[in-house]
């Protein structure tokens, strides 16, 4: 078995007596665990903390490995939380409006790039790279932009400020179906800034 299982999630055994009676089981290999926090000296500073893991198992684990496994267990959920702040707004749409969500992004990534607000030097840039929409847009990275054949920071930047204003982020990832476009990969939101005279 594995993890806790209640009595009456076991499978019956027709051959066992009707006077047995079944319980919960526990397979968990840590026994008890424990932790404390104290204050400690690093030479002269006494503002650092020490923690203190006591972890006893049944022996099919061993200690450590179970710390490493909790710690590779929590890393994984906590990852969910990295991306906070990069989700694009358009996909931040309140519940029950999915359609209206997914008619709103396609709307904006069918934008073509003469039609956005970019300079005659940056759309003509992009356009030698065969970057004709938004949608061909935010599938780059902002270190793959600076790549394209002269696009520098100052278009860059003014790429980053379209890219917010559309509340788009670089390098996304979209799946789509006849009725849904998923954003499965929201990107990473813009750093760079526009600078002071960016339109030609």
């Amino acid at each position: 078995g594995r993890g806790y299982v209640e009595a009456e999630q076991h499978p019956i055994d027709r051959t066992m007596p009707v006077d047995v009676v079944r319980v919960d089981s526990i397979y968990n290999p840590v026994r008890r665990a424990n932790f404390t926090v104290a204050e400690t000296r690093v030479g002269q500073r006494t503002d650092y903390d020490r923690l203190t893991l006591t972890v006893e198992t049944n022996g099919t684990i061993s200690p450590e490995d179970a710390v490493a496994y909790a710690a590779a267990l929590a890393q994984e959920h906590f990852r969910f939380f990295v991306d906070f702040g990069k989700v694009p707004m358009v996909a931040a749409q309140p519940a029950g409006n999915g359609g209206a969500a997914t008619s709103r992004l396609r709307e904006v990534l069918a934008r073509s790039i003469d039609d956005v607000g970019l300079s005659v030097r940056s759309v003509n840039s992009l356009k030698n790279s065969n970057i004709r929409t938004l949608s061909d847009l935010v599938q780059y990275r902002e270190e793959d932009l600076l790549k394209v054949k002269n696009v520098g920071e100052k278009a860059l930047g003014e790429i980053a400020e379209l890219l917010r204003r559309e509340g788009l982020n670089f390098g996304m990832k979209f799946e789509e179906t006849d009725e849904e476009l998923k954003v499965v990969d929201p990107g990473a939101a813009p750093q760079a800034q526009a600078s002071e005279g960016d339109a030609e």
